[in-house]
């Protein structure tokens, strides 16, 4: 959730969908992303963590609030912690 901008977020299995909630509680966008295992706000910025299923490796994802691309990715090592 995003006070700031009246916006929240949630992962299904099939995507990454954010809604607008400044008056009545509208979609925004849906972004296909399967198995988003951890989203933050970051100003105007989302960074999502999607894990790869099939190795020890997530990706880091960051995105512009408006925008349908990530404006930078990074690939890290999954660990237990």
């Amino acid at each position: 959730m995003f006070k700031e901008l009246n916006m929240i977020a949630v992962s299904t299995e099939k995507g990454f969908h954010m809604f607008d909630y400044e008056t009545t509680l509208n979609h925004v966008k849906t972004l296909e992303l399967e198995n988003v295992r951890q989203i933050c706000f970051v100003d105007m910025y989302i960074v999502l963590v999607v894990e790869d299923e099939d190795s020890e490796e997530a990706e880091l994802l960051c995105y512009m609030i408006d925008n349908d691309e990530p404006d930078g990715s990074l690939i890290i090592k999954e660990f237990m912690g």
